[in-house]
C-alpha cells in the first residue's frame, strides 16, 4: 500500500512530525511503523518506572489512541529492514512493502554494548521500555538486592537513582575520572557525587568491566583492575548508537547519524531524519552533531513533518541541553560546561547551600551553563546563547536571583522578544 508520508520509528520524532502534519490542516495518507507494539513512552521516565514512582500509563508520552484519532495507519509490531529509493518504498521484515511520498526516519538510537566477554549475556540495558519491565519484575519479586550498573553518565545515574529507591545496593562503574563528565563541569560532578555517597551509591571511576561470568540473575562482574563484584542485576548505561542501518546501501548519507539539513532533510530528496538517529546542527559548533535528547527529537520530528506536508519550516536552534532531577535535585546543563584551552574564554561561579550555578562565556557571549538546584532563568540563558546576546557588562549580575530581560538594552530585548518565536518557522 502507499501512503503521502511513511514514518519509521515511534518515540518522540514520530509523535512531533504527526502532530505537525495535523496541524497543517491537510488530509494526507500517514502509516507509522514500528518494533514496538504499544503506544509511544517517554523514554526518559523508564526509571520512574523501575522505582515505582510511576505507573506504565503514567510514562505514554500520548495515550493509546492517538495514532487512531490522527488518522495514522499504524504498524506496530514490524521492522522495517530496507529502503528502496528507486520505488519509493519501505520493505519490512515479512517481506512486504510500504510506498511513500515522503519518508521519515525517527528511528532513534540503540544500548550501546561494549565488547566485553560475556556482557551481552548477562546484562539488561537502561533504554527500552521491555528491559524496564522486565528489571521491574524482578525487583517485584524481591530478586535482586545488589547491583551493578556500567556507565556514569545520564542513563547511568537515572538507573542507580531507580534502584537505590527500591532498596538496592548499587555499585556504579564509570572509565572517566568523574560522573556526568560530559555534560557537568568537575565541581557540579563532586556535588552529584556526594549526593550518591550520601544514599550509599559505591562510585568506582577510572575502571570499566573486564569480563562478566554467571548469568543474568547471578552476574559476576570482574573489573580491569582485577576486583570482582558479585550482584543479582548488572545493568549497561552507557549511551546509546544512532541507528542508521536502513540508510547504508540506499545513498542516504551517513556520518556518526544520518545527516540532515536545517529542514531535516537528507542528501535524498523527500527523506528525512529525526531524533537521535540524525545528525544535525549544533548552532554552539561549526560541525553537524548527533544530539540524543528528547526536545531536540520532538522539535526535529516537527519540523520534518511541516515539511513533509509541504509547509516550509526550518531551525538553527539545536544545540546540547540535558535535563533531569536527582534525589530532589535539578541538574539541567547546556551548550559547552568544559571549555578547552584558548583566548577568550571566562567563566562565572556561584554556589550556595544546595545550589550551584556556573556560566561560560568566550568573547563576551554565552557559551554554556550550569545549574543545580534552580533553572528558573535557563530558558533565558539559552536564549541569549541563541541570539549571541552581548554580557561583558553584566559580570556576575548573570547569576543574581533578580536577572531576568530588564538587565538587557532595549534593542537586545526586542530583538528576543522578536526571535523567540522563530525557534521552529518559515
Amino acid at each position: 500500500m502507499r501512503y503521502d508520508s511513511v514514518i519509521v520509528g515511534n518515540s518522540a520524532a514520530g509523535v512531533g512530525a504527526i502532530e505537525a502534519m495535523a496541524g497543517t490542516g491537510g488530509n494526507a495518507s500517514t502509516c507509522l511503523v514500528a518494533e514496538e507494539n504499544n503506544p509511544p513512552y517517554s523514554r526518559p521516565f523508564i526509571g520512574h518506572l523501575v522505582s515505582g514512582e510511576m505507573c506504565l500509563e503514567g510514562i505514554w508520552y500520548r495515550p493509546r489512541s492517538f495514532y487512531e484519532e490522527n488518522d495514522v495507519e499504524f504498524l506496530g509490531g514490524r521492522k522495517a529492514v530496507a529502503i528502496h529509493i528507486e520505488s519509493s518504498e519501505v520493505e519490512l521484515d515479512d517481506g512486504g512493502r510500504v510506498g511513500f511520498r515522503s519518508l521519515l526516519l525517527a528511528t532513534g538510537g540503540s544500548p550501546i554494548l561494549p565488547a566485553i566477554p560475556g556482557l551481552a549475556q548477562c546484562s539488561h540495558t537502561f533504554a527500552t521500555l521491555a528491559d524496564a519491565l522486565d528489571i521491574k519484575a524482578r525487583l517485584d519479586r524481591d530478586e535482586v538486592s545488589s547491583a551493578v550498573v556500567l556507565g556514569g553518565g545520564l542513563i547511568g545515574t537515572a538507573a542507580a537513582s531507580a534502584l537505590v529507591r527500591r532498596g538496592v545496593h548499587v555499585t556504579m562503574v564509570e572509565l572517566a575520572p568523574r560522573i556526568l563528565s560530559s555534560v557537568l563541569d568537575e565541581r557540579a560532578s563532586a556535588i552529584i557525587q556526594k549526593d550518591l555517597d550520601e544514599r550509599q551509591i559505591r562510585v568506582v571511576t577510572g575502571h570499566t568491566i573486564a569480563r562478566v561470568e554467571g548469568s543474568r540473575e547471578r552476574p559476576k562482574a570482574t573489573l580491569d583492575s582485577g576486583g570482582v563484584i558479585d550482584s543479582e542485576l548488572l545493568v549497561v548505561a552507557i549511551g546509546v548508537r544512532p541507528r542508521v542501518e536502513l540508510a547504508p546501501g540506499s545513498g542516504i548519507q551517513v556520518d556518526r547519524g544520518i545527516v540532515v539539513n536545517d529542514e531535516m532533510m537528507t542528501n535524498v530528496p523527500g527523506i528525512f531524519a529525526a531524533g537521535d538517529c540524525a545528525q544535525m546542527r549544533d548552532f554552539m559548533h561549526t560541525d553537524n552533531r548527533v544530539l540524543a535528547i528528547w526536545p531536540a527529537a520532538y522539535v526535529g520530528g516537527m519540523i520534518a513533518g511541516c515539511n513533509m506536508a509541504g509547509c516550509r519550516a526550518s531551525t538553527r536552534w539545536f544545540t546540547s541541553m540535558n535535563s533531569m532531577n536527582i534525589f530532589g535535585r535539578s541538574v539541567l546543563s547546556a551548550g559547552i560546561v568544559n571549555p578547552g584551552d584558548g583566548d577568550g574564554w571566562s567563566e562565572l561561579r556561584s554556589e550556595t547551600d544546595g545550589s550551584y550555578q556556573k556560566i561560560v562565556t568566550q568573547d563576551g557571549v554565552i557559551k554554556g551553563f550550569v545549574l543545580l538546584g534552580g533553572d528558573g532563568k535557563a530558558g533565558l540563558y539559552l536564549q541569549m546563547m541563541r541570539n549571541g546576546t552581548p554580557v561583558k557588562r553584566l559580570n556576575s549580575e548573570l547569576l543574581s536571583d533578580s536577572f531576568g530581560l530588564a538587565y538587557l538594552p532595549r534593542r537586545e530585548r526586542q530583538r528576543m522578544w522578536k526571535e523567540a518565536g522563530k525557534v521552529v518557522g518559515p
